[in-house]
């Protein structure tokens, strides 16, 4: 989303958002790092409180993580808003536009708090119950397979580490800082009480969602929502929106491949790469495709390690062979790297 000062040029406005989403690909990156660590250590600490004390141990440990979370995720959230907020008022301040920006500047920092308090507050409750409810399964798989204290703790620590948490940390990541950047625009132009105007913008390329980008250039008044998909949208990634137009989605081209080096985005794979197949071996990539403009049906799946876009002709391996991602049902186990789980 762009606010609209005056009135810039089609360059100016696409040179803007190029910026911003500068601005927000570094900060994903220092956020996911960040929360990478946290998902390992939360890992490590609940296989360590099971070990010792059962489930009491382990709701001691994930007590631990959520305080740890809300701290990680308040700072986190209150830089991309301080970010791009700064941003905005610095913009008005060079625009010659006469407006009491010091009064601004302080109605602003309160309203970052407040959404610090409560959009981010209830995104903290959200990722340590979905982290709960990942280690959860993995000591109850552990439990009915069998499995000694040294086996549930491995798979407690597989649903934490390695390029599941990484994985898990990114789309986190992505999400929050998204939301907070444009809750950044949304509340700098109430502060300032701004004679502007907002404008949906997308990237318009492979990883745009169709309503996004059906919905771009749409322009409203301070007070008026985007109409997105059929959702009433404050700005891209609103907290209040519904999952399916604000949680990382994309036939992603971030999307993490295992590779003889590690985890790589699969967008930089090449020829000649070593990936990880679903045999559990390392066999070299012959050939890629370049990347058509996708226009059709996308699937989504979420399952205990978090959630994916993909096609609907996209194969995955389920207990029974390969199925398109649109024959999938709920209750359906398809194979990730660590384990079959539950969509």
């Amino acid at each position: 989303m762009a606010i609209i000062l005056g009135t810039p040029s089609p360059r100016a406005r696409v040179a803007e958002w190029r910026a911003q989403a500068r601005l927000r690909a570094n900060l994903v990156v220092s956020f996911a790092n960040r929360l990478t660590t946290e998902l390992r250590r939360a890992g490590r600490e609940a296989a360590q409180g099971f070990a010792a004390g059962g489930d009491q141990g382990l709701d001691m440990a994930l007590a631990a993580h959520t305080a740890r979370l809300r701290e990680l995720l308040g700072a986190e959230h209150r830089r991309a808003l301080m970010v791009f907020g700064e941003r905005l008022l610095d913009a008005v301040k060079g625009s010659g536009l006469i407006l009491e920006t010091k009064d601004a500047r302080s109605s602003y920092s309160r309203a970052v708090e407040e959404w610090v308090g409560t959009f981010g507050a209830a995104q903290v409750v959200k990722v340590g119950d979905s982290t709960k409810r990942g280690i959860v399964r993995a000591v109850r798989a552990g439990q009915a397979e069998g499995e000694g204290i040294p086996g549930i703790g491995k798979r407690i620590r597989e649903r934490t580490s390695g390029t599941i948490g990484r994985t898990r940390a990114l789309v986190i990541a992505r999400t929050e800082v998204h939301a907070a950047s444009q809750a950044a625009a949304q509340e700098a132009q109430l502060a300032l009480d701004l004679p502007a105007k907002r404008e949906w913008i997308t990237a318009q390329d492979n990883r745009t969602r169709d309503t996004h980008r059906e919905a771009d250039r749409q322009i409203r008044d301070q007070d008026k929502p985007f109409d997105v998909g059929g959702a009433k949208l404050r700005y891209p990634g609103d907290p209040n929106g519904p999952a399916a137009e604000v949680i990382n989605c994309a036939l992603d081209g971030e999307l993490t491949v295992e590779t003889i080096n590690g985890s790589v985005p699969i967008k930089v794979i090449r020829p000649g790469d070593l990936v990880l197949t679903h045999k559990g071996r390392y066999r070299r990539v012959i050939r890629v495709r370049p990347e058509p403009r996708y226009s059709g049906v996308a699937v989504t799946l979420r399952t205990v390690y978090g959630q994916i876009c993909v096609t609907a002709a996209h194969p995955f391996q389920t207990r029974t062979g390969w199925d398109r991602a649109d024959a999938l049902q709920i209750g359906d186990s398809i194979r990730v790297l660590v384990s079959a789980t539950d969509i």
